[in-house]
């Protein structure tokens, strides 16, 4: 039972209303909640417990932000299944832990961090329940770029033979919406596909963002997911 492990589970209906519609615009920023709606609804799965499915995938793939989003933004934590994968790829060595800042001048507070990290992973290994702080440590070290005076930062390694980025699929859902959205409003195919990679591009500057997003690829996006396709299905 994940009962013991997950505080205040919600059924689906409930939790659908926090995550993100599959084709709505948020989808580019929490893609996974939109896959989590889906494996819910085709399973008849609490919203959670599909979480920790789409959550796995992401950390299979080296990709830690589902897991820290469940932790931090939507303050719960895995079930028992999911902790017990998690901590068999902690095990395995499969994540990258050090310490950064100045740890000697935060002795204390490191010593508690890595207790707690060590404490949890045994009692997940003896089928208990961590406490909760051990999963806000764990998610504030995968968050390292978030949280920059935190002590310690983590990385999930990617490794040969990884899954594909399981964002993508969401991605280009969200990306032939945007296109979907302009044609409606009577612009050609390959102007609203220009004014979605440029509006994706100016967003980009104003948020920083590293990565970009190119007109093939809104294109073939469009042209996999767009409301023509999705008629003919």
């Amino acid at each position: 039972m994940d009962r013991g492990f997950r505080v205040g589970s919600k059924n689906a209906d409930v939790a659908l209303q926090m995550a993100s519609h599959p084709q709505d615009p948020l989808d580019l920023c929490y893609p996974w909640r939109g896959d989590a709606n889906d494996l819910a609804r085709a399973r008849d799965w609490d919203f959670y417990r599909a979480l920790d499915d789409v959550l796995l995938r992401y950390l299979m793939a080296g990709d830690s932000r589902p897991l820290c989003d469940l932790v931090l933004n939507l303050k719960q934590q895995p079930g028992e299944e999911a902790a017990r994968d998690i901590a068999a790829m902690i095990a395995a060595r499969k994540i990258r832990i050090e310490t950064r800042g100045r740890p000697k001048k935060n002795e204390v507070a490191l010593t508690r961090y890595l207790s707690e990290l060590c404490l949890g992973l045994d009692q997940i290994g003896h089928r208990r329940a961590p406490r909760r702080f051990f999963w806000q440590v764990l998610a504030r070290a995968l968050n390292y770029e978030g949280d920059p005076d935190f002590l310690l930062k983590a990385k999930f390694n990617r490794g040969k033979g990884a899954p594909p980025n399981p964002e993508l699929f969401r991605r280009d859902q969200a990306l032939a919406w945007f296109v979907d959205k302009k044609r409606a409003e009577g612009v050609l195919r390959k102007v609203a596909i220009e004014q979605v990679r440029a509006e994706i591009e100016a967003l980009g500057r104003e948020e920083r963002w590293e990565g970009k997003v190119g007109f093939e690829t809104i294109r073939t996006a469009y042209k996999r997911f767009g409301a023509k396709k999705r008629r003919q299905k």
